[in-house]
């Protein structure tokens, strides 16, 4: 099994090097607010990466760009926490189909709950299955009613989708098709109000 660092480091070659600017946050501020440790790939991607659109559907933000907290953290994903506590997961296989039928997982901030990183624009979730160990956190797609589990972290997540080595049934089945990667450049102004500055869409050979 591969590292993490060498998960980020076949994502790294796949997409390039895009400009970052400065960053107004750093990883002590992030995981002292929100009483977690971060895995080291994701970590070395937002310290590398600005925010990123990739295959013109997946949004992933940058938690170095962006204020955070625990109650931010609890509200992005307030409306799937009701719909799994209330109905319970479908748990999707890797060919679509749905396999079983489990009671919801925890939230964040409960001990070993879910973590919000990135939105498609079909409006699936995609979060962080949080473990003591930073290194055995699982990303877990969902539309709130539909729940993939990729067995994968942060970077070997991306990279798979991004090969088409390990696609994600809750996404396009064409996604990997045209894999793009477009910079978002976040930034508040004085007013506390956020802004995004589009970088060029690249085409990821």
């Amino acid at each position: 099994m591969s590292s993490l660092e060498e998960d980020y480091a076949r994502f790294r070659d796949l997409v390039g090097p895009l400009p970052r600017m400065a960053t107004p946050h750093t990883w002590a501020e992030v995981e002292t607010a929100l009483g977690l440790e971060f895995p080291v790939d994701y970590k070395m991607w937002a310290e590398e990466y600005p925010s990123l659109y990739l295959f013109k559907f997946l949004h992933l933000d940058n938690p170095l760009d962006f204020p955070v907290s625990v109650d931010l953290e609890i509200d992005v994903l307030a409306e799937v926490r009701e719909v799994a506590e209330e109905f319970g997961r479908e748990i999707t296989g890797d060919d679509g189909s749905i396999v079983d039928h489990r009671p919801a997982l925890p939230f964040y901030p409960a001990p070993g709950g879910l973590l919000f990183f990135g939105q498609s624009d079909n409006g699936d979730y995609c979060t962080f299955l949080t473990a003591p160990d930073p290194r055995e956190w699982e990303v877990v797609v969902t539309d709130g009613g539909s729940w993939w589990h990729s067995g994968r972290g942060f970077a070997a997540f991306l990279t798979g989708l991004l090969t088409g080595e390990r696609p994600c049934p809750e996404f396009p089945e064409d996604l990997a098709d045209h894999p793009s990667a477009r910079a978002a450049y976040t930034f508040m102004d004085a007013e506390g109000q956020g802004h995004v500055l589009w970088g060029d869409t690249r085409r990821i050979p």
